[in-house]
């Protein structure tokens, strides 16, 4: 909607029955969006210089016990305290362990505009983080049991 309440755009699920009609089991969405009644917002080209030095992943994953601790707060952490070097950060991998906790898997992304970083960097981040995650949230490590 524009500031003038003009409706711009429509986003909705399809009904049921219309789904049927077609065979569709599951959920259908649809975007309407005149493209000639959209606002014209100049758009400034951006550009971003391709990396000069390799950036570098690593995984970690958690046994969370807690149902009600969000995986976005233990995310949050993650990010809280890997510190500059990080680039991205991204849920790749969920399950429930025997036990009835589940485990939740990271692919860390790290890279330095400056130079390529050295295992031994990137060690010290990866054992910094996951010790900082596992103290201030109550949760486990996993692989880490008997390596540490």
């Amino acid at each position: 909607m524009t500031e003038t309440g003009e409706i711009v755009a429509e986003f909705g699920e399809v009904a049921a029955t219309a789904r049927q009609r077609f065979g569709i089991d599951a959920p259908v969405f649809v975007a309407v969006l005149p493209l000639d009644r959209l606002p014209s917002m100049p758009i400034a080209p951006r550009y971003q210089p391709l990396p000069r030095f390799p950036s570098v992943q690593r995984d970690m994953a958690f046994a969370i016990g807690d149902p009600g601790l969000a995986v976005a707060a233990v995310q949050a952490a993650i990010v809280r305290t890997a510190g500059p070097l990080l680039r991205e950060v991204a849920v790749f991998d969920v399950f429930r362990l025997p036990e009835g906790s589940r485990s939740v898997a990271w692919r860390l992304t790290f890279q330095a505009e400056d130079r390529t970083l050295t295992d031994e960097e990137i060690n010290t981040i990866h054992g910094r983080v996951a010790d900082a995650v596992s103290r201030e949230l109550g949760i486990t490590l996993r692989g880490a049991e008997g390596s540490r």
